[in-house]
């Protein structure tokens, strides 16, 4: 709870959920990293494919794990909670959009061969969290933590199904 010189006080819906959500997307960053490192150790050298995996793993823990906390630091500069909102979910969406594009582009270049359907349907969920953030940001009918925490859970559990379908394919592929 933060008191304001004002004398109001302001407490931020899911704050202890967005503080949590962050934590994990660092631990994840950091196993994913760890699992593939460990993968590795019986096939050799990293192929190329692999530091593509870890990079895309890893940058998408910190962008999720950033977002989760961007309300409540909005929320210090004493902004109306539907602000916020506003601004948290729209530089989400742009930040995620912004690794999304950077993803692809990297995937394209580490191979050439066609995206599996796995791949894409990958892709397409993390779409889905950047239009229900910028929809969290530009609908106030919509506007408010539960969407914003939603898309955020969507993300990351997103990126901890792709390292599981990554582990359990053979390594060097």
């Amino acid at each position: 709870m933060m008191t304001f010189p004002i004398g109001g006080v302001a407490e931020l819906d899911g704050a202890a959920y967005l503080y949590n959500l962050s934590l994990l997307a660092v631990i994840f960053a950091a196993v994913s990293a760890l699992a593939t490192i460990v993968r590795q150790t019986a096939g050799g050298k990293l192929p190329g494919f692999d530091v593509y995996l870890i990079n895309t793993s890893v940058s998408f823990g910190f962008v999720i794990a950033f977002t989760a906390v961007l309300p409540p630091l909005i929320l210090l500069f004493g902004l109306l909670r539907d602000s916020v909102w506003t601004i948290a979910s729209g530089l989400g969406a742009l930040l995620i959009a912004m690794n999304l594009a950077s993803v692809v582009a990297r995937r394209v270049r580490a191979s050439r061969q066609p995206l599996p359907v796995i791949v894409l349907v990958g892709f397409c969920v993390h779409g889905v969290v950047v239009l229900s953030l910028a929809t969290n940001a530009l609908f106030p009918v919509v506007r408010g933590a539960a969407l914003f925490c939603a898309a955020l859970t969507l993300c990351l559990g997103n990126m901890m199904w792709v390292l599981v379908q990554r582990l359990s394919s053979p390594p060097g592929r």
